[in-house]
């Protein structure tokens, strides 16, 4: 890309867990989304790793109720003694 607030990183391989976000990307929509996540992943035998990233698809423009917005956490296999 010609646009210098455009960049491209390597990344390891792995699993991520992805879901669809309501609400817009304010921090209170980022949090539920998050916790929501932590929540369904209870007792499935994967663990979050890191930190949960967000992915916005659409223009600022677009009302919160139409977006497509996502929570996206790597994963790791849970290990229990």
């Amino acid at each position: 890309p010609n646009d210098p607030s455009v960049h491209l990183e390597e990344r390891e391989a792995g699993f991520y867990a992805a879901v669809r976000m309501r609400g817009g990307r304010g921090a209170a929509s980022r949090e539920a989304a998050a916790a929501e996540m932590k929540a369904a992943l209870l007792g499935s035998g994967w663990e979050t790793h890191g930190e949960a990233e967000f992915a916005y698809y659409d223009p600022p423009w677009i009302p919160a109720i139409w977006e497509k917005n996502e929570v996206l956490w790597r994963l790791k296999r849970a290990v229990h003694p």
